[in-house]
């Protein structure tokens, strides 16, 4: 291995490829139940992703307390002073190191950096320049807008509807000043009717040869996601929220869409 190099270790990249998830649009919670929701301007929420990195590392100095003698010059420049390392597509800027761990053979160590992207709409546009034809699989029957899920080389490995559960009225908490001063609590149930919210997530997972093949896929789910106003899961309104439980690993990438319905 290089010294100067920065690689991804292995498994260590599957939230480069998380979607970024929307900022809660303006609704109206009517009284008989009907979830009324403005979907013409999204808003996507800055957010983390964590990565892995296998990196070269002076064996002689590696319980030093300066980075910058631990860690070979060009490593500590590009992964270890919050500018974006050339192996991100996007913006963004380094949190935490959350997790370190040498190899003595190798002179290598293993480092989890956490990041904030700082520009999610730079991560759509990345994502969604993928345009290349993807691989059918098997018809999954979930169909976002009328397009099948397996049409776009994506299996659906469990679903879990929330959906299914019955409506439940949301418990409002009323807390005056007086109360708290004292220490009581004072529960009261709202005289306008609300619901709990209906969820819908989705496990998937897509299995490649190539890695264009995987971006491929991710690009034309990007822009059925980044295109619509409105979704329909199966032919129920909904829309996308966020994208959880990225993993990448032996040829296949692993993950949960959800989304909420109105």
């Amino acid at each position: 291995m290089n010294p100067n190099e920065i690689y991804f270790a292995r498994g260590g990249k599957g939230e480069l490829y998380k979607f970024p998830p929307r900022k809660e649009p303006p609704r109206n919670n009517w009284q008989d139940g009907v979830l009324e929701v403005d979907l013409t301007n999204p808003q996507w929420a800055s957010y983390s992703m964590e990565l892995s990195f296998l990196v070269g590392m002076n064996s002689d100095k590696r319980f030093s307390l300066n980075p910058s003698q631990a860690y070979e010059g060009t490593i500590y420049t590009e992964l270890l002073r919050k500018r974006t390392p050339r192996l991100i597509p996007y913006t963004v800027h380094l949190q935490s190191i959350s997790s370190f761990r040498y190899h003595r053979r190798l002179n290598t160590a293993e480092l989890s950096c956490t990041y904030e992207v700082l520009n999610p709409t730079e991560v759509w546009r990345y994502i969604a320049t993928c345009k290349a034809e993807v691989a059918p699989v098997t018809t999954q029957r979930v169909a976002l807008n009328d397009t099948d899920l397996g049409d776009l080389g994506i299996y659906v490995t469990s679903i879990y509807d929330f959906a299914l559960a019955p409506d439940v009225e949301k418990g409002v908490r009323w807390l005056s000043d007086s109360a708290f001063r004292s220490g009581r609590s004072i529960f009261k149930t709202d005289d306008s009717t609300g619901f709990e919210d209906k969820e819908i997530e989705v496990r998937c997972a897509i299995s490649f040869q190539e890695e264009s093949q995987l971006q491929a896929t991710l690009g034309a789910l990007a822009r059925l996601l980044l295109h619509s106003e409105e979704l329909s899961i199966n032919g129920n309104r909904c829309y996308y929220t966020q994208m959880t439980d990225c993993k990448l690993s032996n040829h296949r990438f692993t993950f949960s869409l959800h989304f909420q319905l109105f």
